[in-house]
């Protein structure tokens, strides 16, 4: 559930660089998605109930589930203009197994551009069959994604940079800004209002969404993107909702990171493995890179050039899967004697990659980010020896010039008060959502509690050891979620080296 469309598109490319895979079971051509638009584009934005269905699906491991339902709500593009045009949201309803469900469980994905029907295809099933024993659980597609109506994906046009050269930031920045005003473009020609994507919007639409369930509040699950919906939907709604389960926690400010935080995850996890010097063997090979870029045969004829930003492109992927950070010394050590086959796999991949959804970049430039946040990004990223530099958030926030977005404000990102119970989840190895978040936002919530897992990471947090996910239950039910500090098992590191050499 990360929030960068780089890491998006990237994390399935090697054994050692596996993160959750994306299944896009439902894509169709971007004429399809247009022509379906039209038609609900066409439509008066009245409607105010849910029409459900019978949905049976098969999970990416095969087996059949066969009680679910499927349910699309219309609501206002913009909710500022309810007189405008309409778009359909689309969401997957489990029935609770309690005698007296309590108030429904919207479930918010990531991303931004991640989606319920996706997540409730694989592990996070588990998850809502969990919920399910307090209440129903509304797996929901947010406006832009999934089975909603419009799906926000770009035509196919990729990203195209040299190979004969390292990456450089800027030019990767600048090949980004021209796709994607090809993508908006497409979008505002089929009377899309992009600036009609942010997370204000989303909060609207879960509120039409408990008018339309019946529901005198709702409860919400949000998972890293899905965290930062939950909490505007709390700024501007909170008295509607009963509570919340917010784990790998992105804040009203926190859309991008900074790098002295993603320091601070190197030396955690080097602390975690036995005390390894990680950064200092990271830092080494970048010095190497910086002075010495290298060439790599990449087959058939074919050669790639790698730089130093090659290589911390490549050090987001170590930011949330375990699977990663496991491999991260064994990776290095590879690289420091002179193994770059690998990294050369990946930026290969870099350079030729699809922006993905119009929807990611409209709500995370929307979201933005404070000056004072702005401005300690950028003295972090300059500052010499840093592991990501500008790499980190790239290619925001430049892009967002390219992209029709609402500026949501002050307001939004400012610090937020609240009583609705919330539990907040953190993973101690979470790179991309550090417990750090939760520590500037709890003294707003006085009935907040926050959960520590050890050794977990952002990926699948709350599977990483069993307790985590009873503890959820027990806080939906109301009940002590018992001590709020569980263990993973201890991180061991990964040996293996590639047999690709540089030239």
């Amino acid at each position: 559930m990360f929030e960068y469309p780089l890491y998006h598109a990237t994390r399935v490319l090697s054994v050692y660089l596996t993160a959750r895979e994306i299944m896009t079971k439902y894509i169709l051509s971007a004429a399809t998605w247009t022509a379906i638009w039209a038609v609900w584009a066409a439509m008066p934005a009245t409607a105010q109930t849910i029409e459900w269905e019978p949905y049976a699906y098969e999970m990416r491991d095969g087996t059949e589930v066969t009680d679910a339902e499927r349910g699309t709500l219309v609501v206002p593009e913009s909710h500022m203009k309810p007189g405008g045009p309409s778009i359909s949201l689309a969401m997957i309803r489990f029935r609770s197994t309690a005698s007296s469900p309590g108030a429904p469980v919207v479930w918010l994905a990531g991303g931004p551009g991640d989606y319920g029907s996706d997540d409730i295809e694989g592990p996070y099933l588990e998850l809502v069959r969990a919920f399910q024993s307090v209440a129903d659980v509304i797996a929901l597609d947010q406006r832009g994604t999934g089975l909603s109506v419009p799906r926000l994906d770009c035509p196919e046009d990729a990203v195209d940079l040299p190979f004969d050269r390292p990456i450089d930031i800027d030019e990767m920045i600048a090949a980004y800004q021209e796709v994607s005003r090809r993508c908006a473009d497409h979008w505002a020609a089929q009377g899309v209002d992009l600036t009609a994507y942010n997370t204000v919007e989303s909060t609207e639409d879960l509120e039409a969404l408990r008018k339309a369930l019946g529901a005198k509040k709702i409860t919400l699950y949000g998972g890293s993107y899905g965290t930062h919906l939950g909490l505007a939907a709390i700024r501007r709604h909170g008295d509607r909702i009963e509570s919340a389960l917010l784990s790998g926690v992105e804040g009203p400010d926190h859309t991008w990171k900074l790098p002295s935080v993603i320091e601070t995850h190197f030396s955690e996890v080097a602390r975690a493995g036995g005390g390894r010097n990680v950064p200092g063997l990271m830092r080494h090979v970048l010095d190497r890179l910086d002075t010495e870029p290298v060439t790599v045969d990449l087959g058939e004829g074919q050669q790639i050039m790698l730089g130093s930003d090659d290589l911390r492109l490549a050090n987001r992927f170590f930011l949330g899967d375990m699977d990663n950070i496991r491999n991260l010394p064994a990776i290095y050590e590879a690289l420091d004697a002179g193994d770059f086959g690998l990294l050369a796999g990946v930026s290969a991949r870099f350079r030729s990659i699809s922006v993905g959804s119009a929807m990611t970049y409209a709500m995370d430039c929307a979201s933005g980010a404070s000056e004072a946040r702005l401005s300690r990004i950028g003295d972090e990223a300059s500052a010499p020896g840093s592991l990501v530099g500008r790499t980190l958030n790239a290619p925001f926030p430049d892009v967002c010039d390219a992209w029709p977005h609402r500026e949501l404000g002050p307001g939004f990102r400012g610090p937020l008060q609240s009583d609705v119970p919330v539990l907040f989840v953190s993973g101690t190895l979470d790179g991309q959502t550090r417990p750090t978040n939760v520590d500037e936002l709890i003294p707003g919530f006085p009935n907040g509690r926050h959960l520590i897992v050890e050794n977990a990471s952002h990926q699948y947090l709350e599977f990483a050891v069993p307790g985590v996910v009873e503890r959820m239950v027990a806080f939906l039910r109301g009940e002590k979620t018992g001590p709020l500090y569980v263990q993973a098992p201890a991180l061991e590191f990964v040996v293996e080296e590639s047999d690709d050499k540089e030239e």
